[in-house]
């Protein structure tokens, strides 16, 4: 997803949850999480958490995909039948397995900006003035 695509998918979840907060810099923090998926994917996980639910957060996107997902892919008949505690098999790719949803989660976020940059400020020194209680 490009990050055009993203602060188009943040503003799509403004609009489902207007009581989420969001700000300038959701786009940028959900890129890192779901920048890998496809915008359309997420689009639709979004719209089916925001039916059951007042908020969403970005693992939950990625749960909803896994969900969707596992539906088309080989499960073991313990996972198939809601017995998800007696799957022994490695091959199963049914959400209730944690590295399945993993895979789905992406590779691990290359480092960034830090939030000081990405807001323009500068560092400065805390003086005792700016500690709670004092003068």
């Amino acid at each position: 997803m490009t990050r055009d695509e993203m602060v188009n998918l943040t503003r799509y979840i403004g609009v489902l949850c207007p009581t989420q907060k969001l700000d300038k810099l959701t786009p940028l923090a959900w890129h890192d999480v779901l920048g890998h998926l496809e915008f359309e994917e997420c689009r639709r996980a979004a719209a089916l958490i925001a039916g059951r639910q007042p908020f969403i957060a970005p693992s939950e996107i990625i749960r909803e995909i896994a969900d969707s997902r596992c539906a088309m892919m080989r499960q073991s008949n313990a996972c198939r039948d809601g017995d998800c505690g007696n799957c022994r098999v490695s091959w199963c790719a049914h959400s209730c397995h944690p590295d399945v949803v993993d895979a789905i989660a992406g590779p691990p976020v290359p480092p960034g900006p830090s939030l000081r940059q990405l807001r323009g400020g500068q560092p400065r020194q805390l003086g005792m003035g700016d500690l709670p209680g004092r003068p």
